[in-house]
C-alpha cells in the first residue's frame, strides 16, 4: 500500500533527504570518531566509486531540530540492517530492505538532536534472511528510500487497514488505529472520503492512550483490479486534524 499524509493541520513533516555526514565504521559497537565523508540520502553507499562493491558497517549522521513535542521518523527503506541513534542512545533496530519502519525518539527536550544510523549491507541470513548472496542481482547497501521526521499532532492515526468485504458491492471495513498524548476522555469525529466522495462520518470517543474505530463503506462504481485494467480506488480517513490515504 502506498501511505500519504496530505493535507494535515497539525502533523509537520520534514524531509531528511539530502548530504549526511558518513564515516566506515569497524563493527556494530564503534561510532566513528569523526566523519570525513558526505553521502546522499536516499542513496546506496557500496555504488560509490570509493566505496564500490564494499560491503561492512557504515555511520550516516544529519542533526534535526524539534520543539519537545512528540516525532516519529519514517524510514521508507534501509538495506539490509539499520540501528538508529538518537543523541547516542539507541532507539531502534531493523533488518530488511525491502519495508518500511519508523522510531520514536524521545520527547521533551526542544533543540538541536544528533541522528545517527548505522547501516550495515553484508549477508547475514539470522538478521535478515531475505537478502542472499546468491541471488542473480546485485543488493545495495544503504538508507536507499527517503528519511521523514514527522510532528506528531495531540491525536493521531497511526494505521490504517482496509479489507474487503464484497468486491462486486464494493464494501469495505476500515480499521483505523489511533493514538495521542493524553488519556483524558474527548470526543471527535472520524471522516472517511473513497474517490473523493462522502463515505462516512461519525463521532469518536476516545478512551485511553491508543485505540481503534472501525466502520464500513460503499465504494461507488467498484472497478475490480486487473491486469488488463489495473485501476485502483482513493480511500482516505480523517481523524481529528490527522489522516491518512490508501490507494
Amino acid at each position: 500500500m502506498l501511505r500519504l499524509f496530505a493535507d494535515h493541520e497539525q502533523r509537520q513533516v520534514t524531509d531528511l533527504s539530502g548530504l549526511w555526514d558518513f564515516a566506515i565504521i569497524p563493527d556494530w559497537d564503534t561510532l566513528p570518531s569523526a566523519y570525513g565523508e558526505r553521502m546522499l540520502v536516499p542513496g546506496c553507499y557500496d555504488a560509490m566509486p570509493d566505496h564500490a562493491g564494499y560491503r561492512g558497517p557504515v555511520a550516516y549522521r544529519t542533526f534535526v531540530q524539534t520543539d519537545g513535542s512528540p516525532h516519529r521518523l519514517i524510514f521508507d527503506a534501509v538495506s539490509h540492517r539499520a540501528r538508529i541513534m538518537w543523541d547516542g542512545e539507541m532507539v531502534g533496530e531493523h533488518a530488511g530492505g525491502y519495508t518500511c519502519f519508523h522510531v520514536d525518539p524521545p520527547a521533551g527536550e526542544s533543540g538541536r538532536h544528533e541522528l545517527v544510523v548505522l547501516v550495515d549491507n553484508r549477508f547475514d541470513p539470522e538478521a535478515s534472511p531475505l537478502h542472499h548472496a546468491y541471488f542473480d542481482w546485485y543488493q545495495y547497501g544503504g538508507i536507499i528510500r527517503p528519511v521523514a521526521l514527522h510532528r506528531l499532532p495531540p491525536l493521531w492515526i497511526e494505521q490504517m487497514t482496509v479489507r474487503v468485504l464484497d468486491w462486486r458491492l464494493g464494501k469495505l471495513a476500515l480499521l483505523v488505529d489511533w493514538a495521542r498524548r493524553s488519556a483524558a476522555d474527548e470526543q471527535t469525529e472520524l471522516h472517511v472520503w473513497v474517490d473523493g466522495q462522502d463515505a462516512a462520518f461519525l463521532p469518536v470517543r476516545l478512551e485511553g492512550s491508543r485505540g481503534r474505530v472501525q466502520v464500513e463503506v460503499i465504494v461507488p462504481n467498484p472497478r475490480p483490479w486487473t491486469p488488463e485494467s489495473p485501476h485502483l480506488h482513493l480511500v482516505k480517513a480523517r481523524l481529528g486534524d490527522d489522516d491518512q490515504i490508501e490507494r
